[in-house]
């Protein structure tokens, strides 16, 4: 049997990676953790999940730390 080989080589993480960066500049990256921030400090109802998971994370401590 012979081994054949495809022509084009395939495709890999880091080239893909390299492709999303060059698509995406780091203005997008930057306004994007400018608007979470924003939704952080001013959205009620994301900050009481954020309240409601630093509960589950004190409860989780609990039983590690026992």
């Amino acid at each position: 049997m012979e081994n054949q080989t495809s022509q084009t080589p395939e495709p890999t993480v880091e080239k893909f990676l390299e492709e999303v960066e060059k698509k995406e500049p780091d203005t997008n990256n930057a306004q994007e953790k400018d608007q979470f921030k924003e939704k952080r400090e001013n959205d009620s109802e994301f900050q009481e999940l954020a309240e409601q998971e630093e509960e589950k994370a004190r409860e989780a401590e609990k039983f590690v730390g026992s």
